[in-house]
Parts: C-alpha cells; structure tokens; sequence
C-alpha cells in the first residue's frame, strides 16, 4: 500500500529539510517560558520576596501580640463586670461580710510595701466603673489595629 503526500506538503517538507525558505517554522502555541541553563535566577527578586515575607512575619507577630493583649484587657473586663454585678443598686454594705481594698504598688521596688489603699466599697466601684470605660476603649483601639 502506497500512501501519496499532497504536494504542498512535501514541499514545505524539503524546504524546511535544505533550509532554503527562511519562512518555513514550526508554530507551536503553548505558555511555556524557555530558560537556558545557564541562567541564574534574579537575586534582587529573591530578596524582594525575602523582605516582603519578613515584614509579613513581623505583622503576623504584632497581630498575635495584640490578640494576646485583647484576651487580658477581655478578662478584666469580666472579672470588673463580676464585681460590679455584685454592687448592684440595691447593695447595702453594712450586709456585706467581704470587704474589697484596693491597693496602690510601686512593682520597681523589691518587697514594695502598699503605697495607697481604699477600703470604701462605693470609691472602689466608682473607680471599676471609669477602669472599665478606659478598657472598653483600649480594646476597641486594639481591635482596630488588629482588622487593620
């Protein structure tokens, strides 16, 4: 059995094969990028990605500092909420068998001795209320800077 090549084919075929036609090449349609081996790899984009991961790590840090510190600022915020629930309107202290004392340290010294106590349950609750406004506030600025 025979097979016949049309014409065309075969001369576009001993073209390419004596290389007379410089416009006779092979398409080919693909995305491939052609490196030689030779090439080396940019280093300017290697430390650009090398930075780049390196500020995205210290972000990653700062973030995770400030969720640890929310946590705290969250956790007082209940043990005050605890407190206050406590000292309801209809508290009466002479009913009270616990006293609450709040008490003022100077934490730089070693072995600090107390340098302000107040034993007066309606001044401790007045100062747990403005204690927790300033903390609803602290962690509504740390969530910020958390989503940011």
């Amino acid at each position: 059995m025979v097979c016949q090549i049309p014409k065309k084919v075969r001369r576009a075929a001993a073209n390419i094969m004596t290389n007379k036609s410089k416009n006779a090449s092979v398409e080919t349609k693909t995305n491939v990028k052609t490196v030689s081996i030779n090439e080396k790899p940019n280093k300017e984009s290697i430390k650009d990605i090398k930075k780049k991961l390196d500020d995205q790590i210290k972000t990653f840090q700062n973030k995770s500092k400030l969720i640890a510190d929310r946590d705290k600022f969250l956790e007082s915020q209940t043990e005050i909420l605890n407190y206050i629930k406590d000292q309801a309107v209809d508290y009466d202290p002479s009913m009270d068998s616990r006293r609450m004392t709040l008490i003022l340290r100077d934490n730089q010294k070693y072995r600090s001795e107390s340098v302000v106590q107040i034993s007066n349950n309606e001044i401790i609750k007045d100062m747990m209320l403005i204690i927790m406004t300033k903390i609803t506030a602290k962690i509504t600025e740390i969530e910020k800077e958390i989503l940011s």
